[in-house]
């Protein structure tokens, strides 16, 4: 267990794959220093579900959104929705929203979703959680031409022009435990080269477990590792990491009553 506590900022507790064991998957995070998770929507009915996790457990906080992947079943008209959601007082970000080229839906439509979101996200004062792959310079259009001020570029695996545009401009950028896999080059120069004062870490659990249990379905408790790949790409000590990049998530979705930032 970390000597510093850990905040996953990007975790899908609300799949399907935690139906039956989420007690005790919440007891595993406890037990490696998880104490704060991200419960992050990916469409309505997921985003509900994230805001009633995010009411009935006090480590949990929801993001409300519709994922790129959903774009074909819903456009901007669906956000009434979704910014309904976000006046519970336990949902501190919209998203995950933004575009994925890899096998997404008509591009288009998932720009014109993305847009909306970042929209609502400055109408709101919201940070907003972006998805995307293989889309990085109409991502990159989109945030400067909407004005996007808050937010953060999640599982990051875009390149380094923009890691480069993304902090310039204030935004974060979370890490997952492709970090520690030993192929991924793009994320391992991402991780040691973001700054530190933009750097946050994420499980995206049900997916993306790391080593040594790549392959299983990941859960905030696989956080350590992922911690602890980053802290050796960018050599520094864990316990440091894991109060920076709390740090930063609890700067990045305040102001929260129920979080201390210190």
């Amino acid at each position: 267990m970390p000597t510093e506590p850990l905040f996953d900022s990007h975790c899908h507790l609300n799949d399907p794959a935690f139906a039956h064991d989420l007690d005790a998957v919440l007891a595993r995070a406890r037990e490696a220093g998880v104490t704060e998770m991200l419960v992050v929507g990916y469409d309505p009915l997921s985003s509900r579900r994230a805001v009633e996790l995010a009411a009935a457990y006090p480590s949990l906080y929801a993001a409300v959104g519709i994922a790129p992947h959903s774009a074909q079943e819903y456009g901007p008209e669906a956000l009434g929705e979704i910014a309904a959601l976000a006046q519970h007082p336990r949902v501190v970000a919209l998203g995950e929203a933004g575009l994925e080229y890899h096998h997404g839906p008509d591009h288009q439509r998932q720009k014109a979703l993305f847009a909306a979101h970042i929209r609502l996200a400055e109408e709101l004062c919201l940070p907003l959680v972006i998805h995307s792959r293989d889309a990085d310079e109409d991502l990159w259009e989109l945030i400067a031409r909407e004005g996007l001020s808050r937010g953060v570029l999640h599982c990051f695996t875009g390149g380094a022009e923009l890691l480069r545009r993304a902090t310039a401009r204030g935004l974060y950028v979370s890490i997952s435990g492709i970090a520690s896999f030993p192929k991924a080059g793009a994320v391992h120069a991402a991780a040691r080269d973001c700054p530190a004062e933009r750097l946050l870490i994420e499980t995206d659990a049900p997916y993306l477990a790391p080593v040594p249990h790549r392959g299983a379905r990941n859960q905030p408790a696989y956080l350590a590792r992922t911690l602890e790949a980053v802290a050796r790409l960018r050599r520094v000590a864990p316990a440091s990491l894991a109060a920076t990049t709390r740090h930063n998530a609890l700067c990045l979705f305040a102001p929260l009553p129920a979080f201390a930032i210190s």
